[in-house]
């Protein structure tokens, strides 16, 4: 059976310095769309409703062994067409974000980091890139320079700290 999908993937590793001092251990994936459409060949699109596969946010937790340090070919997320800017009275946590958590140096505990799709301009303004069909994300953390948040909600109402 040939379908087509309105999805994303979403690839998360670690690598470069920060596999030396970060031990990744969970990926949480914040205001997803949890509507999208599937349809088989060309013809008709049926809208499905994900929301009762999973809530939000979706979660994702690496096993202790797993050494792997990635989760790959795991996060798929339905389209979303965001305008690229923040509008008036928008918050960015009303954004697509992950939180991934970890455990960072001799940390005993897991923290938490927030990610936005997103990049800066070259006036340095944040502009969120569109999640559409077939994108492919890669979220390399190549370095983490100090311990997260103490609780993913803190991770995602707050800032940047990879």
């Amino acid at each position: 059976v040939f379908l087509s999908y309105s999805l994303a993937k979403v690839d998360v590793w670690v690598s470069g310095e920060a596999s030396n001092n970060f031990k990744l251990k969970t990926v949480r994936v914040y205001c997803p769309n949890l509507e999208g459409f599937l349809f088989p060949g060309f013809y008709s699109a049926d809208k499905i409703n994900a929301a009762n596969i999973y809530s939000t946010p979706i979660r994702y937790t690496l096993a202790d062994e797993d050494t792997s340090q990635e989760l790959l070919n795991t996060i798929y997320i339905f389209e979303r067409m965001d305008n690229p800017t923040l509008q008036e009275n928008q918050k960015e946590y009303e954004m697509l974000c992950l939180v991934v958590g970890g455990r960072f140096d001799e940390d005993l505990y897991t923290t938490y980091y927030r990610v936005d799709f997103k990049h800066k301009d070259d006036k340095e303004e944040d502009v969120y890139y569109p999640i559409q069909r077939n994108d492919h994300f890669l979220v390399n953390i190549t370095k983490v320079k100090e311990s997260g948040w103490p609780d993913e909600e803190l991770a995602f109402y707050g800032s940047e700290k990879i």
